[in-house]
């Protein structure tokens, strides 16, 4: 594995590519990381990023789409600059988060570098392309000692396959959300359950807290309003 300390990098350096495509066997430490990573034109032909670490490092506007995050640690992440991490479309095997993470989204769209000429069904292409990849996944994400720093859905990954700390961070299950479902459920659980029920192809998700404290006393109430009438596991 090959060592950078306090360095700023693009992924394009790491991959060698001006559109980088795969990256594998580094680990960075106290290092400011820019840079996309776009999904192929060809749905289920995954970007990769294998065998990584990321210790107390910094992204400044990155964003990953149809790329597969495999065996890869994250441990403290900033935020640089003005834009969130986005992980958009991608799929993961063997991952952990753990310490204080910057605002992270899980989204399912994905950005092409060259729009294909299929119509609208390059989205739906992409979903059917993470149902196939998780067949094999025994678990995909561990955030049981990650802290993120807002409120965190995981839409995109399998409910059953998250690794969580039930103080953090709930599982709900697509079999709850039936009839009026939404009646009085908590407005932000409302809209990652719309969400998931819009765009997930998968039976559960996982959503967790932000650790601030007014955010962590808004989680537990919310969690367990969830609880009590079904939508969530119990902890």
């Amino acid at each position: 594995m090959k060592v950078i300390v306090g360095q700023e990098l693009d992924l394009r350096t790491l991959s060698g590519r001006d559109h980088p495509a795969h990256v594998s066997g580094y680990r960075l430490e106290n290092c400011e990381v820019m840079g996309t990573m776009l999904a192929s034109r060809h749905p289920g032909e995954w970007r990769t990023i294998r065998d990584c670490e990321a210790i107390g490092c910094r992204h400044y506007n990155c964003a990953l789409s149809g790329t597969a995050v495999e065996d890869c640690l994250i441990d403290t992440m900033g935020q640089a600059g003005p834009g969130y991490f986005t992980l958009d479309g991608c799929v993961f095997r063997h991952v952990i988060l753990r310490g204080k993470l910057t605002t992270t989204l899980f989204r399912f769209g994905t950005d092409p570098y060259e729009i294909p000429a299929i119509g609208p069904r390059f989205s739906d292409m992409w979903q059917g392309e993470m149902v196939r990849y998780y067949r094999d996944v025994d678990w995909a994400i561990d955030v049981t000692a990650a802290k993120f720093t807002a409120f965190t859905s995981l839409t995109t990954v399998p409910g059953d396959l998250v690794r969580f700390d039930p103080a953090r961070a709930i599982r709900i299950r697509r079999e709850m959300l039936t009839g009026n479902w939404a009646d009085g459920m908590p407005g932000v659980m409302q809209i990652c359950c719309e969400d998931f029920l819009g765009y997930s192809p998968f039976d559960s998700f996982v959503v967790q807290r932000g650790e601030p404290k007014k955010n962590r006393e808004r989680f537990e109430d919310e969690a367990g309003w969830m609880r009590k009438h079904g939508f969530a596991e119990p902890a």
